[in-house]
């Protein structure tokens, strides 16, 4: 496997907790106040929550089905080393693993599943994207 662009765990202040428990302190949340973040930092922060988030719930449910995370990689014969590493916020997690992970075990995302990305912090920079008027769409 190769080295992942970041890794995941790098943004909570409890890397031993990622993946593990529902509530964990992140980076940007009181660790730097008044800290600048760029919008890649945002977005990196956001995919840590969002891969710590599915990790928690295939943990809690890969355990509950099949008595073990081992048990369950054995199931969906996927490598236990890469999906260790997914787990811990060492490797970033893909979509693909979402979804293998739904099928097998059921519904890891909802719709309406927050991040709580401004917990005491500021929130990430945004960018205003212009929509046409009626007049301008008329014309196309």
């Amino acid at each position: 496997m190769s080295d992942p662009r970041f890794k995941p765990r790098h943004y909570t202040t409890e890397p031993e907790n990622f993946g593990r428990t529902e509530w964990i302190g992140w980076v940007g949340a009181d660790d730097e106040p008044g800290k600048v973040r760029s919008t890649d930092e945002w977005v990196r922060i956001a995919t840590a929550k969002r891969q710590h988030q599915c990790a928690v719930a295939i943990r809690t449910m890969a355990v509950e089905q099949f008595g073990s995370l081992k048990a369950y990689a054995r199931e969906c014969d996927m490598p236990y080393d890469r999906f260790s590493k997914v787990m811990r916020g060492v490797a970033i997690m893909r979509l693909e693993d979402i979804a293998q992970a739904e099928c097998v075990l059921g519904e890891i995302l909802t719709v309406g599943s927050t991040l709580n990305l401004n917990r005491g912090e500021m929130a990430p920079p945004t960018r205003r994207i212009e929509q046409p008027d009626a007049n301008q769409r008329q014309e196309r």
